[in-house]
Order: structure tokens, then C-alpha cells, then sequence
């Protein structure tokens, strides 16, 4: 190909390095544009990442992070899952929050004591079992999301035998729960009250229900990591 040397005046000479600047930057910009678009559900993973190594492409990832005590417990101690208790939630409210407390503080003035009171309580057990449900989103494994599924297809209840087979399945395609057993992989959400295991039956509760449908009702990625 034949090379024109062209004149600083004629402008051709920046505007060619211009060009060749955009054709040197064109693939980390788009690594850069790619990664910000996708940092949510990226930053989900990279944080339940130990160590990784080449060649091969391995990655180990962290254990989960389990409730000390049951969503009863917890709330006798004021904490739900790691989070603030609700006497202690932080009493600063933006403006658009003041003006939805005021329209609030009017609707309940029409209401008699009884009825307040059992909307009071209604209100703070939504925004409690919320929070318990964020706080177990957030280190939930997609295949544990999937479980739930599965296992509220089935009418909520299935024998430990038929899980042990699901789960050697999993196992097959996801090496890190090679050495993983049913009762560790499940303990997870048995800590959050969304599983019971007993007299060989594994059966999802009500909370393990309501979890599904809160997932389905706030559209959260189900494809999470493992």
C-alpha cells in the first residue's frame, strides 16, 4: 500500500494520528463501558472470589456468610440479619420522606387506636422479613435460588433421598461442591428459616415461599454465582 506524505498545513497528518489513537483505545474503552453496565452483577461475583490462578482459569470462591441466630432471635437482640435494629434506624429523613410521613401521619389520624396499632405492626413485620430477605439475596447461591424453585413446584415438600440426587447432579457440573454435603449446602437456608429438614423430608416454609415471590416481585437475577 502506497504511503502519501501530505503537508502539517493540510491538517491530514493529526487527523490521522487522531484516528490511530482511536483504534488503539477502541478496546479498553469498551472493556471500561462493558464493565460499568455490568458492575452490579460483576461486583456479586468478584466478591465471593478467593484467590484465582493461571493457566486453567480456576477460581475459588468464599464461603457463605450464615445468620448467627433465627429471624426470632434476632429480633429479640434488635438486629435482623446483620442489620440495625428498627428503634435505632437512623431518624433523618430526605424531604420526600418527610412529605410521605406526613401524608402517613394524616391517614392514621382517621384511623381508631386498634386499627393503627395492627397497621403499625403489619408495616414493621413487611419492612423486617425485607431485610431478612436482602440480607440472605446477598449471599445466596443461584443454585439455592433455583432449589426453592424447584422444590415449591413440587408442592413445597421432597423426600431427602430425591435431594441427595439433585444435588449429586450439581455436583457434576459445579466442581466447588464436589466435597460439599447435602446438609452444609442446604444449611444455608435452613439458617434463613426458608428450608426444614426432618424425619427425611426436606420442606420449604413460608418464609422460604414469600422469598420466592419477593424475588419475583422486585425482578432480582436469579443467575447469581454457583
Amino acid at each position: 500500500m502506497l504511503e502519501f506524505a501530505y503537508p502539517a498545513s493540510t491538517g491530514l497528518p493529526y487527523i490521522r494520528m487522531v484516528v490511530a489513537a482511536l483504534e488503539w483505545t477502541a478496546w479498553p474503552l469498551a472493556i471500561v463501558v462493558v464493565a460499568y453496565i455490568f458492575r452490579e452483577p460483576m461486583g456479586a461475583i468478584f466478591s465471593k472470589i478467593n484467590s484465582i490462578s493461571f493457566p486453567g482459569g480456576r477460581a475459588d470462591f468464599a464461603q457463605q456468610v450464615l445468620p448467627n441466630t433465627s429471624l426470632e432471635a434476632n429480633a429479640a437482640d434488635g438486629e435482623i440479619g446483620g442489620i440495625r435494629p428498627f428503634s435505632s434506624i437512623d431518624r433523618n429523613l430526605s424531604p420526600a420522606q418527610i412529605e410521605v410521613r406526613d401524608r402517613v401521619r394524616k391517614e392514621f389520624s382517621e384511623l381508631d387506636r386498634g386499627d393503627l396499632v395492627e397497621v403499625l405492626y403489619a408495616t414493621v413485620a413487611q419492612e423486617r422479613l425485607s431485610r431478612h430477605f436482602a440480607f440472605a439475596y446477598a449471599n445466596i447461591y443461584g443454585s439455592q435460588i433455583e432449589a426453592l424453585e424447584v422444590l415449591n413446584q413440587r408442592g413445597g415438600v421432597m423426600s431427602v433421598s430425591d435431594a441427595e440426587l439433585l444435588f449429586r447432579k450439581l455436583q457434576e457440573e459445579v466442581s466447588q461442591f464436589a466435597n460439599v454435603t447435602l446438609e452444609k449446602y442446604l444449611g444455608y437456608l435452613v439458617s434463613f428459616e426458608m428450608v426444614e429438614i426432618s424425619s427425611g423430608i426436606v420442606k420449604l416454609t413460608s418464609f422460604g415461599k414469600d422469598f420466592v415471590v419477593w424475588l419475583n416481585a422486585l425482578g432480582l437475577p436469579k443467575d447469581r454465582p454457583l
